[in-house]
């Protein structure tokens, strides 16, 4: 009350004394100044009060009172000349979660027309908010004038190399990039985006060249290295990762990173007693890191050393009886020794801890495939394809061609048949698939389905050589189309000439021409290939008999009929009762 009074006082004494006012105009004038900062405080508390408001009511999920009070916010601000930045990102996001984005663009032209003189902190939280509001045109001027008033900014100068690889300005971005390392020499940024961009446009020698500079101001910056190490698998310089890592570890020897990354190269490139080493020493730094003995373990696999690790795995078990990584290992050992009763035992023992554990069906289905068990290889596929769930398209049609396999094996073609059709429909453009679909069809004897999956096939890889010669001997059995036939064997012959069943094909084409020497050619480079087999050997004696040699007819022939009498089944249906009539005319 007493506020209020004194007010009343002041303006009474003013309108009521005018000799007063006249004379002394400057308290007049304080007094005007007073109130009116009295009024504009109000109103600023009054924004401020808004605007909690507004960030209460969006944190509550009310969008559009938010906004309106926002926008009540906003308003205030504007009548007093100011716009703080908080307020201005706040309503931005409100307007863009609901899609205004004509009074967005609007609101933008705002804040730069009350607030012409920016900072560079203003400039920094103006390109970060602004990024994905406005388009990158209008963002480039911005950044163009944050550069002008502020040039050696490093954030600008990267933000500006971003936005110039954005839109494939590669000129401009090394300008900035080159700018950024001759102002900040000693900055590993500018070397490492300079070389991540030399990567990205395939200049790898360029990256190269930068990403090493970076590692040279700080070794142990990891996205440097690990770019660096991408960048030489991708280009098979293993040599030179190898030199790179090995450099590392002259200087830590024991920095188990680049023990790691050594290991994982000497892996990838077979070198098996290299990763041994490394393996062993990593595993004496870090002894309780399983995934380090799990790597030793895997290691001494593939070197046939599973023997040596037999006894440390089951120490391992007899602390951790129920480890599926652990377990396989042992059962991977068990199976590398030829003992698949412990082996089937122990995989059947994963399959029970975890029924969706893959690599254990796997490896027991393996295991009665190489038996010839293959009614249980196809029982343990089937509750794989049941039990594991997390296949992925192509994983899944791998393991309906192999199961298709073992059904085939079993005498049941048209189921397998059935399984490689399910393959097809996850990856129908697969030639392989649409080549054992052929075989199958020729085997249960529709030619036409075979022909047709045949032609797919090829058509789907032109260079799919044993489709070509697949094709091509099929038509030769079948008299058909003698010149195609001998056009896709030649095909075949060109992509593989080392290949024995494909020079034998090639000579049979060309004995079905009648060119018998050039058949006999070809027919004689196959044998040094393949041997005594029945079907070369039967071709090698029709060859010598039009010839006129009966002689070397007779012999080929009854080493044709011996071989086949060995093999106890006929590779091509009615070869015994060919055999045996080129054998009556010729003795």
């Amino acid at each position: 009350m007493r506020k209020i009074t004194l007010n009343i006082f002041i303006f009474l004494f003013i309108f009521y004394f005018p000799s007063f006012a006249e004379n002394d105009m400057n308290l007049w004038q304080l007094v005007m100044n007073y109130m009116g900062n009295k009024i504009k405080q109000k109103t600023l508390n009054e924004a401020y009060y808004d605007f909690i408001k507004c960030n209460y009511l969006q944190n509550a999920g009310y969008i559009e009172e938010a906004l309106k009070s926002c926008e009540e916010t906003v308003n205030k601000f504007k009548s007093l000349n100011t716009y703080p930045f908080e307020t201005f990102s706040e309503y931005l996001n409100l307007l863009y979660s609901m899609g205004d984005l004509k009074k967005l663009n609007k609101e933008i032209n705002s804040f730069f027309k009350i607030n012409k003189n920016l900072t560079e902190k203003d400039y920094v939280n103006l390109l970060n908010l602004l990024n994905m509001y406005i388009s990158d045109e209008k963002l480039n001027k911005l950044l163009d004038n944050a550069l002008k008033k502020y040039p050696t900014n490093k954030f600008f100068l990267l933000k500006k190399a971003e936005l110039c690889k954005f839109n494939k300005n590669f000129s401009c971005v090394e300008k900035y990039l080159k700018k950024y390392i001759s102002l900040y020499p000693k900055d590993i940024a500018g070397y490492y985006q300079l070389g991540r961009f030399y990567k990205s446009i395939g200049k790898d020698n360029l990256a190269e060249k930068y990403f090493l500079k970076a590692l040279r101001i700080n070794p142990k910056y990891d996205p440097a290295l690990f770019s660096i190490i991408s960048l030489y698998i991708d280009n098979k310089k293993y040599k030179k990762l190898e030199n790179l890592l090995l450099s590392y570890l002259k200087k830590e020897p024991n920095n188990t990173l680049y023990l790691e990354e050594l290991f994982n190269l000497y892996m990838r490139i077979g070198e098996y007693l290299k990763a041994k080493k490394v393996v062993d020493k990593i595993v004496k730094l870090r002894p309780n890191e399983e995934r380090f003995i799990i790597s030793k373990y895997y290691i001494y696999l593939k070197l046939k050393k599973g023997r040596e690790i037999l006894e440390d795995v089951k120490r391992h078990l007899e602390k951790e009886p129920e480890n599926l990584d652990l377990l396989l290992i042992l059962g991977l050992i068990y199976e590398q020794n030829k003992q698949y009763k412990k082996a089937e035992k122990i995989y059947k023992k994963i399959i029970r801890l975890d029924k969706g554990f893959k690599d254990a069906y796997d490896r027991l289905a393996q295991i009665y495939y190489e038996q010839g068990k293959f009614k249980e290889a196809e029982k343990i596929l089937k509750a794989l394809l049941n039990n594991y769930f997390f296949f992925s398209h192509i994983e899944k049609s791998k393991y309906y061609i192999y199961l298709s396999d073992i059904l085939k094996k079993e005498g049941k073609i048209e189921e397998g048949l059935e399984y490689l059709k399910k393959a097809l429909n996850i990856d129908p453009d697969n030639p392989n698939i649409n080549f054992y679909i052929a075989v199958y069809y020729d085997d249960i004897g529709n030619w036409k389905k075979a022909k047709e999956y045949l032609e797919k096939a090829i058509k789907l890889n032109p260079d799919f050589a044993d489709a070509l010669n697949y094709l091509g001997y099929s038509l030769l059995l079948r008299n058909e189309e003698i010149d195609k036939a001998l056009k896709l064997i030649r095909r075949a012959v060109y992509l593989d000439s080392e290949n024995g069943a494909y020079l034998d094909s090639l000579g049979w084409a060309y004995y079905k021409k009648g060119i018998y020497k050039k058949a006999l050619m070809y027919l004689l480079k196959a044998y040094k290939k393949m041997g005594d087999d029945p079907v070369m050997l039967y071709h090698l004696g029709a060859v010598y008999e039009k010839l006129g040699d009966k002689k070397k007819a007779l012999n080929y022939y009854q080493k044709a009929l011996k071989e086949l009498k060995k093999l106890g089944k006929e590779p091509e249906k009615g070869l015994k009762e060919k055999i045996l009539e080129g054998i009556k005319r010729v003795q």
